[in-house]
């Protein structure tokens, strides 16, 4: 069996064969020490500007500049569609860090199997009503800023990963026998730590984006209200807004928001520093890099109903559970199209499928990651 070839392989493959045809040199009859000097020899041209990773950030650019086979670039180009490109300087943030800007990200798991949200990247005006066999929620805007969007939600996952963060730090210390303060209902933090979390960009536009998503998260408002007679619920029952309001702190001299206070909901609050056993689970840090909503909607529906084993819901529910206001048709079309995309690109930790019994379609969830659940 002949040895496997990586991308970097044939990139060096590429260029020998380059250099070889330039000298006149056929490297399937050279000999082998001739042969075994050609990616030597491909690197050395690089000051040439004929070095095919020049001004390539990235490996996948580095695989698509070096492959001549179109069916191959169609399946890089896919592969790479659903996640948008890190910001420069980024690293994916390791399971434990030691300050509360780069603890693991957490979401609070009884609002993961609904989204409290529009998928979409432009915010809705439209309320969703969730009628669940246990509780009616329901999600609204203002008419001045719509409701939050998927995307918006990435700042309450930092907020809720900041205050579990603070509670663990303080249950260590109540353990060895001192006293310890509760952590502030308001996050004070320097902007461009809180865009370094989420995983975006530090760019004027970035600024300007994080405001809009402040006040839309302001506005939207969640109401959590318990059937009288259905079983007891495990959701908590309650009113609020995703967050509690912010301030500006400081702005630079051309009036972006340098460092931001936010304010924590007291539901959002109680949930963590008032259990003993919050109900948070990690979100891995990939998931602030995919740019399409209903893809983010799915890892969150894998995350909280697959943690133990795989789990089948039936189209009609989920359709339901994602709030969407596209018709059921519409919304069958665009599901079976996203689970396409993640047979190529798969969600971090987690499988999507497409399944038929007859005449009914269930979506399968996996998740392959560490089953855990936070307690405090």
């Amino acid at each position: 069996m002949g040895s496997i070839k990586t991308p970097l392989d044939r990139v060096m493959g590429n260029l020998g064969r380059s250099v070889a045809a330039k000298r006149g040199i056929d490297i399937h009859s050279a000999p082998p020490n001739v042969r075994d000097s050609m990616p030597d020899e491909a690197i050395q041209i690089s000051s040439q500007k004929e070095y095919l990773s020049d001004n390539c950030k990235t490996y996948t650019e580095l695989e698509l500049s070096s492959t001549p086979d179109k069916e191959m670039v169609r399946t890089i180009q896919n592969r790479r569609g659903n996640y948008r490109q890190p910001p420069n300087g980024d690293k994916p943030l390791d399971f434990f860090m030691t300050t509360p800007l780069e603890v693991a990200k957490k979401d609070d798991r009884s609002l993961m199997d609904v989204a409290v949200f529009g998928l979409g990247k432009t915010p809705s005006f439209k309320p969703i009503i969730y009628d669940l066999p246990d509780t009616v929620i329901s999600v609204s805007g203002s008419n001045l800023h719509g409701m939050a969007t998927i995307f918006d939600y990435d700042i309450v996952l930092f907020m809720v990963s900041y205050l579990n963060y603070e509670m663990e730090q303080v249950r260590q210390t109540i353990r060895r026998g001192e006293d310890s303060y509760l952590p502030p209902r308001t996050l004070q933090v320097p902007v461009i730590e809180l865009l370094k979390a989420i995983r975006r960009k530090d760019s004027g536009n970035h600024y300007v984006q994080l405001e809009k998503a402040l006040d839309r998260l302001s506005s939207t408002h969640i109401k959590i209200k318990e059937k009288p007679d259905a079983s007891k619920t495990t959701r908590r029952i309650g009113a609020f807004n995703l967050i509690d309001g912010y301030r500006a702190v400081q702005r630079t001299d051309n009036g972006k928001i340098s460092e931001l206070s936010i304010r924590i909901p007291d539901w959002i609050y109680d949930g963590i520093v008032r259990t003993k056993t919050p109900t948070v689970s990690t979100v891995h840090p990939n998931y602030f890099l995919l740019t399409k909503g209903l893809h983010r909607f799915l890892y969150r529906m894998a995350r909280k109903c697959a943690h133990n084993k795989p789990w089948d819901y039936k189209i009609e529910t989920l359709y339901q559970q994602s709030g969407s206001t596209s018709p059921f048709r519409s919304f069958k079309a665009d599901l079976k199209k996203a689970i396409a995309e993640l047979q190529i690109q798969p969600l971090p930790d987690c499988t999507v499928e497409w399944i038929v019994k007859g005449k009914q379609i269930y979506i399968r969830f996996t998740y392959l990651g560490t089953c855990e659940q936070v307690k405090g």
